[in-house]
């Protein structure tokens, strides 16, 4: 994803940074295509880095 930091972000307030993060979904779906489970990992660090968070 990509974008600038213009609200709160869990309880971050607004840097006006611009941000990249990678991550994936993976999905499972049952037999008739139905979604049946979601997973989402993503790089929070990097986030958090591009936001002031943390040093980088």
């Amino acid at each position: 994803m990509t974008g600038v930091h213009t609200g709160d972000f869990d309880g971050i307030a607004p840097t006006g940074n611009r941000i990249e993060a990678r991550g994936v979904n993976l999905l499972k779906c049952n037999p008739g295509g139905l979604l049946r489970e979601e997973r989402s990992y993503w790089d929070s660090g990097t986030l958090l880095r591009q936001l002031g968070v943390f040093d980088n």
